[in-house]
């Protein structure tokens, strides 16, 4: 005959249940040396609070992570100018910076040019696509800055006839052009996607 264990299933003690049996000062050594090493787990399980200091110190990381951030933006800025920016803006993945840099360039439109603008576009185009209503909402108070002020030159530098002979000038502006309205028209389709 074969015997069977029969399993017998214990609670689970609890943290409570475990700080409650032990004393004071051990409780005390214990949270100080998990606290000195990098286990959150336990100084978790000691401490309950300690997601409030962990979540503080992710919070600080960001923070500074996104201060030297926008110091290497400021630093383009600086030395190579608002295009060089711009462009270094772009290459970063941090949509908070990149709204930050452009609230700065809400103040600052008078400054752009149409290279700028183009620039400018692939960097709305993705803060459209973010979930955040600040990054959507700065990202659309600057496009519609930047409209206002080059949509009529866009516009009829698509209309118009290619002029006779080489022009590098007219060149260069016609496909900075082209290259705006493509992006205008993605924007477009984002902001019918939007305003359902």
């Amino acid at each position: 005959m074969a015997l069977k264990k029969k399993i017998v299933s214990r609670p689970r003690p609890t943290v409570a249940a475990a700080q409650s049996s032990l004393p004071a000062s051990v409780t005390d050594s214990v949270a100080v040396s998990a606290a000195a090493s990098s286990s959150r787990r336990c100084y978790h399980l000691l401490h309950p609070a300690s997601v409030f200091f962990w979540g503080t110190q992710a919070m600080t990381v960001k923070t500074l992570n996104q201060k030297n951030r926008i110091n290497v933006v400021r630093h383009f800025w600086e030395c190579n100018g608002i295009k060089s920016a711009i462009d270094a803006v772009v290459k970063l993945p941090d949509y908070s910076v990149q709204v930050d840099v452009i609230s700065v360039l809400l103040e600052k439109v008078d400054l752009f040019t149409l290279d700028i603008f183009s620039c400018l576009l692939p960097l709305l185009l993705g803060l459209l696509n973010s979930k955040a209503d600040r990054h959507v909402t700065v990202s659309l108070e600057l496009l519609f800055e930047l409209v206002k002020r080059f949509g009529q030159i866009i516009q009829s530098t698509i209309s118009a006839s290619s002029s006779v002979g080489v022009d590098l000038q007219a060149e260069q502006r016609l496909e900075r052009c082209k290259q705006c309205y493509t992006y205008l028209l993605k924007i477009k389709q984002i902001l019918s996607l939007l305003i359902r």
